[in-house]
């Protein structure tokens, strides 16, 4: 009897999902496919969100000082997804405000070397507004997007 209810329980335990392994995350006690996005990222939270679409709003209606604003906030509540960087430098180079979206391009590219096509284009804009065209081309080389600005200012 105890050998045949010991075989059940196996036979259980089996063919139950607890035998499946998962990854847990340490901090959240989350499985991994739980707490990342379809790229990778970390997922964000539901404030997050709502402050990005929000600020979404704000560029919309031309208010770029208000959606940085949101974005410095965002950054600080979700510091590891290269898109929040991104975006905040992308709103930086609309803004006239070069040196801060090179710096959050580099930090986009940083987090995400492998997908920084377009950090590298903006990366590239901000210096030719700058007028630093020494550094253009090295950027420009990075991003397949720049192709119009690779023939301009690299020849």
């Amino acid at each position: 009897m105890k050998k045949a209810l010991i075989l059940l329980i196996t036979i259980f335990c089996l063919s139950n999902s607890y035998s499946q392994i998962v990854e847990i995350d340490p901090i959240t006690f989350e499985p991994i496919s739980k707490s990342v996005d379809t790229n990778g990222y970390p997922k964000e939270t539901e404030e997050v969100q709502k402050m990005k679409d929000e600020a979404y709003i704000k560029q919309q209606l031309m208010d770029s000082a208000g959606a940085i604003l949101l974005y410095d906030k965002i950054i600080e509540l979700s510091p590891k997804n290269p898109a929040n960087y991104f975006q905040r430098g992308n709103l930086k180079y609309w803004a006239s405000r070069y040196e801060e979206c090179i710096k959050d391009m580099n930090f986009s590219i940083k987090l995400n070397p492998n997908d920084a096509t377009d950090a590298y284009y903006y990366k590239a804009l901000a210096n030719i507004k700058l007028n630093r065209l020494q550094t253009v081309c090295k950027d420009l080389k990075k991003g397949y997007a720049a192709e119009c600005l690779l023939k301009k200012y690299c020849k």
